[in-house]
């Protein structure tokens, strides 16, 4: 197979902020806002390893192993 290397920045579990006593819709927020950009990094990562493994399996495909 080709020789690309594939670079992955590792994810990283969230920092949580410490929920409240009651209710706070801040807090709701914030820790909806922590969820999304977790699951973007995360998506972007999975995103980046289909590309490469269709490229790869292209280049097979093709006979340029």
């Amino acid at each position: 197979m080709a020789d690309i290397k594939l670079r992955l920045r590792a994810t990283v579990a969230p920092n949580l902020p410490i929920a409240p006593v009651d209710y706070n819709q801040t807090y709701q927020d914030q820790l909806n806002n922590v969820h999304r950009l977790y699951y973007t990094q995360n998506d972007n990562a999975n995103q980046q390893l289909v590309e490469q493994s269709y490229s790869q399996l292209t280049l097979y495909w093709l006979g340029g192993f």
